[in-house]
């Protein structure tokens, strides 16, 4: 190959590898001992390590749930007939607001050992 086709190449080479590194985003520790769970809001299950914490939740009906996603692979939140979220990447949420007292179990379609319910009183 000359010059004039090696060159547009390369820097094409570059110009991708050098975008590609900036789509890598780290997430700094939380402060201290807490974990991710330990700190959820109110109505919050935290996806981390390929667990909902709380895997059981307690709500009144009328009230949300919301669903935070800080894992590093893909989730689902699933209840059969009742709701499902789209793959959610890290930082993704999910809400769903339960009108109906019940117990509405849920899982991961991606993972189905991940599971949970919340508890609609």
């Amino acid at each position: 190959m000359n010059k004039r086709k090696i060159f547009p190449l390369a820097l094409a080479v570059a110009a991708i590898v050098f975008l590609g590194a900036g789509c890598v985003k780290n997430k700094p520790a939380p402060a201290g001992n807490s974990t991710a769970a330990e700190t959820a809001a109110p109505n919050e299950v935290v996806i981390s390590n390929f667990a909902f914490k709380p895997p059981v939740i307690t709500i009144k009906a009328g009230e949300p749930v919301i669903w935070s996603h800080d894992d590093n692979m893909a989730h689902t939140v699933v209840s059969a007939g009742t709701f499902q979220s789209p793959p959610l990447a890290r930082g993704g949420k999910f809400g769903f607001t339960f009108t109906q007292p019940g117990e509405y179990p849920y899982f991961c379609d991606i993972h189905p050992s991940m599971k949970g319910k919340v508890i609609v009183k």
